[in-house]
């Protein structure tokens, strides 16, 4: 004779971790150009929950005059409901954009697609940026990935604001003096640059300037017995 039996097997669910996954690549930038992506091809996912939240933060992060990371969420452009954001600067040396809200991962892979970085320069410190993205689903679990970014650098142009200033002297006696309104912030966040090459475009009629290479100042030898402006 046959007995048949049978026995129930019951399976506790547990919370799979959401993945997210960057673009292997690195990301360049070239400096003045137009805000671009950091990832527009960044993958959220998670298999059985919501998520509550993500983060983007951003290391190095420059705010001098000359040279402000410009990062920002287009989210409003992708027209995503339910998901909000938030920029935090208040850790030295990052920058972070916070999301929030009960969403799919499909639209908080929206989100982070959206964010974007600009540099209008002219100098930096660093030119390499690393993004960290975090997602955190309903259940706190907690999935992180990096890309990296470089920015291109260009050559910028010097600029002159120097305010003609007369020097008066005797007659017979030379003069010196600096360029002091020459500036090039390339090679240095206070903009002075000692490597700095200087011409006379126009020459004065009642004597002769001499310049110095990688230098500001100027030698002026006036004609002999020569007078007046």
């Amino acid at each position: 004779s046959n007995v048949s039996m049978s026995r129930y097997v019951v399976v506790v669910p547990v919370n799979d971790p959401p993945t997210v996954e960057t673009t292997s690549s690195v990301r360049k930038y070239t400096e003045a150009a137009d805000a671009v992506r950091v990832d527009p091809n960044i993958v959220i996912a998670d298999v059985d929950s919501l998520l509550k939240s993500a983060r983007v933060t951003m290391t190095p992060y420059s705010r001098l005059t000359k040279s402000t990371d410009i990062v920002l969420s287009r989210l409003g452009d992708s027209r995503v409901t339910g998901i909000t954001h938030v920029v935090d600067t208040s850790v030295n040396g990052e920058y972070s954009i916070k999301f929030t809200g009960d969403a799919s991962a499909a639209l908080y892979q929206v989100a982070l697609r959206s964010v974007t970085f600009q540099n209008d320069g002219p100098f930096m410190s660093s030119t390499s940026r690393t993004f960290t993205f975090s997602i955190t689903d309903l259940n706190d679990a907690i999935s992180t990935a990096t890309r990296s970014l470089t920015i291109l650098k260009i050559n910028n142009a010097p600029e002159v604001s120097m305010v003609p200033i007369p020097i008066f002297i005797n007659e017979d006696q030379n003069a010196t003096g600096s360029f002091a309104g020459a500036i090039d912030c390339d090679k240095a966040a206070n903009c002075i640059d000692k490597t700095l090459s200087f011409n006379v475009t126009c020459p004065p009629s009642k004597g002769t300037v001499y310049t110095t290479r990688n230098s500001a100042s100027f030698l002026y030898v006036p004609n002999a017995d020569a007078f007046g402006s």
